[in-house]
């Protein structure tokens, strides 16, 4: 399954199928995908992950203002 055919059958409500026995489980609507995934165990740890990089050492030195300096 090409990445666009992925996405699509994430987020078109068309496109979304479901396996058997999950139809009644699983998300339908966007804000259902979205509160599913912000309680996820998978978003707490990108939200971790996301904290631990803009608060470690390398973002405050020499590699900081070199990409201030390149952005």
């Amino acid at each position: 399954m090409a990445t666009a055919d992925f996405l699509a059958s994430l987020t078109d409500p068309i496109a979304l199928r479901f396996r058997n026995g999950f139809e009644s489980k699983a998300s339908r609507t966007d804000d259902e995908l979205e509160k599913a995934y912000l309680s996820s165990p998978t978003c707490q740890v990108a939200f971790k992950n996301v904290q631990e990089y803009e608060e470690s050492p390398l973002r405050s030195g020499t590699v900081f203002h070199l990409q201030v300096a390149v952005f």
